[in-house]
C-alpha cells in the first residue's frame, strides 16, 4: 500500500518526508493502471501520479506504475509484449533513476523487447506536471517521438554468436 499525502489547502502533493509512505514490500511491485491493446507499446511510469496522467493521455496503451525506479525492469509483462516506453520523470542526467532506467532497458532488451523513453522537457517535471500545466495534447505530442534506449536482442542470434565465439576460442 502506498499513501500519498495531499496539501489540504491546494490539493497538490504535500511536501516533506512523510508526503509518500509505503507499507509492505515494493520490490518487484507494479500496478496496472490501465489495460491496453497488445499491439501497442506498454507504457511504464515511475509513480502512480505519473501513470494516471499518462493513461489519461494515451488511451489504448497498457500503463503501469512501477512504484519506484528500482522496479522499472520488474513489471509483470506478458510474453506478447514487444515494445515498452518508459514515461520517465525528468530528474536530470545524473539522477539515480536514469541509471535504473538504463539497467531496466538492458534487462528488457534481453527479453526481446524494444525499449524507448519519453520525458518532460523541463527539469524536475513528471507527466503529472505536464498534464496540469499544458494538458493532454502536450503529453501526446511528447509520445510521438520516443527516444530509443535499447533494441530487442534476438535470443537465438545471441546464442549463436556466443557459440561462434566459443568455437573461435577453442581453435
Amino acid at each position: 500500500v502506498q499513501i500519498i499525502s495531499l496539501d489540504p489547502m491546494t490539493a497538490n502533493k504535500a511536501c516533506g518526508k512523510q508526503s509518500k509512505i509505503s507499507y509492505g514490500t515494493l520490490s518487484h511491485a507494479g500496478v496496472l493502471v490501465s489495460p491496453g491493446n497488445v499491439d501497442k507499446p506498454v507504457l511504464i511510469a515511475e509513480g502512480p501520479e505519473t501513470a494516471l496522467s499518462v493513461a489519461e493521455a494515451m488511451p489504448g496503451h497498457a500503463v503501469y506504475a512501477a512504484l519506484g525506479s528500482s522496479n522499472f525492469a520488474h513489471m509483470p509483462l506478458n510474453n506478447e509484449v514487444k515494445s515498452v516506453i518508459f514515461a520517465a520523470d525528468n530528474d536530470g542526467l545524473n539522477a539515480a533513476s536514469v541509471k535504473q532506467l538504463e539497467r531496466a532497458a538492458h534487462t528488457l532488451s534481453l527479453q526481446g523487447i524494444d525499449v524507448s523513453q519519453v520525458m518532460p522537457e523541463e527539469l524536475k517535471q513528471d507527466f503529472n506536471d505536464v498534464l496540469k500545466e499544458k494538458g493532454v495534447s502536450e503529453i501526446q505530442t511528447l509520445f510521438k517521438l520516443p527516444q530509443v534506449l535499447q533494441k530487442a536482442i534476438d535470443k537465438d542470434q545471441l546464442k549463436q554468436n556466443m557459440m561462434d565465439a566459443v568455437k573461435q576460442i577453442i581453435k
